[in-house]
C-alpha cells in the first residue's frame, strides 16, 4: 500500500482496509441537559422560554459526558450558543401535568441569524385529549444548519392554550424518590460539517 503526503484533502472512490488508522471521522459533538426544578407555565398562550434551572448531564445520568466542546447555555436569556458549524441535530423530551381536555401545547425552537432578533422557527404542538388533567410526555428531533456560531443561535420556548397553569417537570435525575428522576431534557448532536 502507498502513502500520501502533502495534500490536504483527498477523494477516496474505493475504500480497502478496516479503517482503524482514519481520524477526525464521526461524530464529533454530543451534549444533553435536562430541567432540575419544576417549571410553572401560565396558560392563555403566554411564552415561556427556558431561561433558568437547566444543567448538563453528568456520569449520574447515564454515565454521561459531553463530547467535544458542547453547547454554551446562557442562564437569564435561555440562549444556546453552538460549538462549531454544521447540520446539527436537536432533540427535546418534555413531561408535565395540568393541561385540560381541548387544550394545545406548543413548543419549539426560536432562531436568531442576527445575534438579536429571535423568531419562532420549528414549532410542534399537540392537543391534549382525554377526560381531566393528566401526565403527559412529548419528544421529538429537528434539524439546523448552522453557519456562523456568532450570528445563529436558539432559544427553546413553551405556551399552552388553557386558562390555568401547568407543571413541567424538572428533576435532581439522581435521588430518591423516583418522582425526582422524571426531568424534561434536550440534546444536541452535531452530525456533519456544513
Amino acid at each position: 500500500a502507498g502513502s500520501i503526503s502533502g495534500v490536504s484533502s483527498v477523494t477516496a472512490t474505493t475504500f480497502y482496509g478496516s479503517g482503524a488508522g482514519l481520524s477526525g471521522v464521526g461524530i464529533g459533538e454530543i451534549d444533553q441537559w435536562y430541567l432540575t426544578a419544576d417549571k410553572q407555565i401560565a396558560g392563555s398562550s403566554t411564552i415561556v422560554l427556558m431561561t433558568s434551572d437547566l444543567t448538563r448531564a453528568g456520569t449520574a445520568n447515564g454515565n454521561f459526558a459531553v463530547k467535544g466542546t458542547g453547547m454554551t447555555y446562557a442562564s437569564g436569556t435561555g440562549i444556546w450558543t453552538f460549538p462549531s458549524t454544521g447540520y446539527w441535530q436537536l432533540g427535546y423530551t418534555l413531561i408535565g401535568d395540568g393541561v385540560a381536555e381541548g387544550n394545545y401545547l406548543h413548543y419549539g425552537w426560536q432562531l436568531t441569524t442576527n445575534n438579536s432578533t429571535y423568531t419562532e422557527t420549528i414549532q410542534n404542538g399537540t392537543e391534549h385529549l382525554g377526560n381531566g388533567n393528566y401526565y403527559w410526555q412529548v419528544s421529538g428531533t429537528n434539524m439546523f444548519r448552522i453557519t456562523d456560531v456568532s450570528n445563529q443561535k436558539v432559544k427553546f420556548f413553551f405556551r399552552h392554550s388553557g386558562g390555568g397553569n401547568l407543571d413541567l417537570m424538572g428533576g435532581d435525575q439522581t435521588s430518591s424518590p423516583a418522582s425526582n428522576n422524571v426531568a424534561s431534557g434536550w440534546t444536541f448532536v452535531k452530525l456533519s460539517g456544513v
